[in-house]
């Protein structure tokens, strides 16, 4: 079992990202909750780094020193909606935008998958405060509305819309990397009000309240991208409802940036760990070890992940781009804690990323 990134081919547009960029940034504190800033971007340029209370920081992309055609933003929405997980999202990466819906049969692996990629710009528009991202070639749209996210997305066959309620605490953080690059991420948990699907599996209605989670980042985005991430929600053996997002830096990330994205909800509230490991053998479809601890009684995870199915994507465009992204789905086992408090979670549906992209 490993923790390094699978060796893959070399490439020239690799080489050159690897002259443009230094391996490592300077440490951070993102261990501390802290005030946000009033502004995202400092008057050098640089994000502030950092780990915040309050997500209503005003987004002066435009000040930081980075590149504008490093720009990048998406929202992103997904929910288990009974035998189905379904997700919707928009993202507007400057030079290019992609637009996709997804449904899953959870019991059989089936994927139903519509994604359009925009190589023109401005086939996708975001509003001056990142709240609403619009597809003009489909009319789809997500759209953050105070304490609602609606969204209406159609990609390649498949719908997915409806509109949800944001619960529970929001996890915020701004994380810096190389020469004014770093991102605002918001992540937290959704309660669907109302909703429907359609594609090969017909058209159905989604369960109100429905639980599910979104996604909302924004930022200059490091060119020579790999890492892990996992998502998972559900109600562990007493029934206490849980969620856990979380994501670290592979070692083939450029600049490889510790930010310990590691956020843990327990019956709404919010918790960060430490320390975040994932052991597997990327070369193989087999059970994944995610475990993590903090100090001084903080939250800690032990869990068992067993793939039963993965969504590969896979492609490139000489000197443009190039991604691999791996998405496994399967089911999560094993324990959590806080304090003198520990939790069981069996056969509960998640996900899982091995992944990479170079721009």
């Amino acid at each position: 079992m490993t923790q390094n990134p699978a060796r893959r081919p070399d490439s020239l547009l690799r080489r050159l990202r690897r002259l443009k960029t230094p391996a490592t940034v300077a440490p951070c504190d993102y261990l501390t909750l802290r005030p946000s800033p009033a502004h995202l971007v400092d008057a050098q340029g640089r994000y502030q780094a950092g780990w915040y209370d309050d997500p209503a920081i005003a987004l002066n992309v435009i000040d930081a020193a980075a590149p504008r055609a490093h720009l990048q933003s998406w929202l992103h929405v997904s929910f288990l909606a009974g035998d189905r997980f379904v997700v919707a999202d928009i993202a507007d990466l400057t030079r290019a935008g992609h637009t996709a819906a997804l449904i899953v049969d959870r019991a059989t692996g089936d994927i139903d998958e519509g994604a359009v990629r925009h190589l023109r710009k401005g086939r996708v528009l975001v509003d001056d405060h990142w709240r609403r991202f619009r597809d003009l070639t489909s009319g789809s749209f997500l759209e953050a509305r105070g304490d609602t996210i609606a969204f209406n997305v159609l990609a390649g066959g498949v719908r997915v819309e409806g509109l949800a309620l944001r619960v529970g605490d929001p996890f915020v953080q701004v994380t810096a990397a190389h020469d004014g690059h770093g991102a605002y991420q918001v992540w937290g948990n959704l309660e669907l009000i109302h909703g429907a699907a359609r594609g090969r599996f017909g058209h159905f209605a989604l369960t109100p309240g429905a639980r599910g989670a979104f996604d909302l980042t924004v930022g200059h985005r490091s060119r020579l991208q790999n890492w892990n991430w996992l998502s998972v929600l559900g109600r562990a053996t007493d029934q206490t409802p849980f969620s856990m997002i979380m994501a670290r830096d592979k070692e083939g990330a450029l600049p490889f940036v510790d930010a310990r994205k590691h956020a843990l909800w327990i019956d709404g509230a919010l918790h960060k760990l430490d320390t975040l490991a994932f052991d597997y053998d990327p070369a193989a479809l087999a059970p994944w070890h995610i475990h993590g601890r903090s100090e001084r009684g903080g939250p800690w995870i032990d869990l068992h992940f067993t793939p039963r199915f993965c969504r590969n994507n896979s492609h490139r465009i000489p000197l443009v781009y190039e991604v691999d992204f791996n998405q496994h789905y399967g089911a999560f086992k094993g324990r959590f804690g806080l304090g003198d408090r520990t939790w069981h979670i069996e056969d509960t549906f998640g996900l899982t990323e091995d992944s990479w992209l170079m721009l």
